[in-house]
């Protein structure tokens, strides 16, 4: 019922400004992430306005920093983090998820496990944006 919740509020743009996806079943994750790929912006859009990163390449400084940059000729800005199990440290996101950017949408597909619920960061995005357990 979540999926299907989270899939129509981005058909009909009603974005939040953070995803964690997580979980054992990468179907919903991948599709969901896939879905704000894709619709969020068009393709003229993307090549200034999104970003693909993957947690074994990157760090949580690129991450927010990514997040916090202003979009360009377009109302959104897109950062998806791919493998983001592999981070170090993801409350080291919360001051972020506290007041994320009104103009950028965070996706973070952490697969094939859940981060601890009991982070500040989890708890967060839980107040401003979606935590997805997809099982």
């Amino acid at each position: 019922m979540e999926f299907e919740r989270i899939i129509n509020d981005i058909k009909n743009k009603a974005y939040q400004p953070i995803y964690l996806l997580y979980g054992e079943e990468e179907f919903f994750i991948d599709r969901i992430s896939d879905l704000i790929e894709h619709k969020v912006l068009d393709e003229a859009e993307r090549e200034f306005n999104q970003s693909v990163l993957y947690g074994l390449d990157t760090d949580l400084l690129t991450i927010e920093s990514e997040a916090k940059r202003y979009p360009m000729m377009a109302e959104y800005n897109v950062v998806i983090i791919k493998e983001a199990q592999k981070l170090k440290k993801l409350d080291g996101l919360t001051n972020y998820a506290k007041n994320p950017s009104p103009t950028s949408i965070l996706v973070l597909n952490y697969k094939h496990g859940k981060p601890d619920g009991r982070s500040s960061f989890v708890k967060e995005v839980k107040k401003k944006g979606w935590a997805f357990e997809s099982k």
